[in-house]
């Protein structure tokens, strides 16, 4: 996850620490005083779904994944996990 930060930064969250990433989005919607009902109505996602996905008892599905970051400001950046074969190819 990446958002603009104050000045000419940027923040960066790695979503395979899902519990972090969701705290960051916890953190951020306790800043901007955002009830649990504005967010699932911004995001359509439930507190339900969030909270499990919190305690890492289930994983968000990309597109609720994406839903639930660009409600806070964040977008999503994936990358493609470097193999063998990739960096192989690379050095030829």
């Amino acid at each position: 996850m990446v958002r603009r930060a104050s000045g000419d930064g940027e923040e960066r969250y790695e979503l395979r620490d899902q519990s972090g990433a969701l705290n960051v989005l916890e953190s951020e919607r306790c800043a901007r005083r955002m009830s649990f009902g504005e967010m699932e109505a911004k995001s359509g996602i439930s507190t339900t779904a969030f909270y499990a996905w919190r305690s890492c008892e289930r994983s968000p599905l990309l597109c609720n994944a994406v839903a639930i970051a660009e409600t806070f400001g964040f977008r999503i950046i994936m990358r493609r996990k470097a193999t063998a074969t990739d960096s192989t190819i690379s050095e030829q």
